[in-house]
C-alpha cells in the first residue's frame, strides 16, 4: 500500500490529471471520489453553508460565502470563487498567483476553467442523471486538482436549477 499523499500537490500528482466522482445519498449528498487505484475521497455536505473534503490524509473545507461564492481553505493558500457575471454559470477562481474562469452548462452536466490566457486547468463532464463525473486536470498547474473539486462541489449544487428555469 503507498503511503498516503503530504500535500494536495503529492496527491495532484499521484493522481495523474483525472479522477471520478460519484454522488451517494439524496437528503446529505456524500461524493465518493476515486482515481486509478480505487477510491482516495470523499466530499461531504454538512450543510448548505459548508462541505467538508477528506482525501487520503488531507482535509480541505468548501464554504458557501454568498450567491454562487465560495472560499476553499486546505491549510494552505485559499481557493477564492466569485461569480464572473452574477450568475451560476460562470465563476472567477482565484488561487496564489492564478486566476481562472470558470464556464459552466448545467443542461449539458459539464464545467471548464481556464487560465485567462486560455490554458485548460479543469474540466468536468457528468452523466445524464447527474450521479457520476469524469474530471480532469492539467496536473502542472498549481491547485488543479482542487479547482476541479471546486467546480464538481459547483455544478453538484446547482444543476437542479438548470432544470427548475426552463
Amino acid at each position: 500500500m503507498k503511503e498516503p499523499a503530504r500535500t494536495w500537490e503529492d496527491l495532484q500528482a499521484r493522481l495523474a490529471g483525472s479522477f471520478t466522482a460519484r454522488i451517494r445519498g439524496l437528503l446529505t449528498p456524500e461524493i465518493s471520489l476515486s482515481g486509478p487505484h480505487g477510491e482516495f475521497g470523499r466530499m461531504t455536505y454538512l450543510s448548505p453553508s459548508g462541505v467538508e473534503i477528506s482525501a487520503e490524509n488531507l482535509n480541505a473545507t468548501i464554504e458557501h460565502t454568498g450567491k454562487f461564492s465560495y472560499r476553499m481553505l486546505t491549510g494552505e493558500a485559499p481557493l477564492v470563487a466569485e461569480p464572473a457575471n452574477g450568475t451560476a454559470d460562470s465563476l472567477e477562481i482565484r488561487t496564489g498567483g492564478l486566476t481562472c474562469r470558470a464556464a459552466f452548462s448545467f443542461l449539458k452536466n459539464q464545467a471548464m476553467a481556464t487560465t485567462l490566457e486560455g490554458k485548460d486547468v479543469a474540466w468536468l463532464m457528468g452523466g445524464f442523471t447527474g450521479r457520476s463525473y469524469t474530471a480532469g486536470y492539467d496536473p502542472e498547474t498549481q491547485n488543479a486538482l482542487l479547482i476541479s473539486m471546486l467546480l464538481l462541489n459547483h455544478i453538484a449544487a446547482n444543476r437542479g436549477r438548470a432544470f427548475q428555469m426552463g
